[in-house]
This record gives structure tokens, sequence and C-alpha cells, in this order.
């Protein structure tokens, strides 16, 4: 994984895959997930920011809010609201 330590995200597209995020901040920022290794630690997600789930990460948010497990709201094709 690539780590990613102390940064801050305004108005980006950030692709979740393949790192590990440290104390990093995200500002209106669009956050894409497809399943991949991940990890979110001591960080602070502003409301405003979106995230995309794609492939297995959709599958997996789709089954868990089915079972009334998250309180994702699913829009048609548009990505979750934080």
């Amino acid at each position: 994984m690539t780590d990613v330590n102390d940064k801050t995200f305004t108005n980006a597209i950030i692709d979740l895959d393949g790192k590990r995020f440290t104390s990093c901040r995200f500002e209106n920022c669009h956050l894409r997930y497809a399943g991949g290794e991940c990890r979110m630690q001591r960080c602070y997600v502003a409301h405003g920011c979106v995230y995309q789930f794609t492939g297995a990460a959709f599958n997996t948010a789709s089954l868990l809010n089915d079972l009334g497990l998250t309180a994702i709201q699913f829009g048609s094709g548009s990505p979750a609201q934080a």
C-alpha cells in the first residue's frame, strides 16, 4: 500500500484503493472506493464530501444497506453524500 500522511485534500477526486491515509483531512472531495485494501487512521472527512462505491465495494455497501446495517443513501448512479 502507498502511505499518505498529514495531507489536506480540497476539491479533489481521491481513489482510496491501495492507500493508507494517516492524519489526513478531506474537504469537499469525491472519494472513490472499489473494494481494494485501504486504511484511514485519524482522518477527518468534512461534510460535503461524497463517496462513490464501485465493483465489490458497491456490492458490499448495497448488501449492508439492504440488511439495514448502514445509513448510506443510494441515488440513481450518483455518489453517496457524506
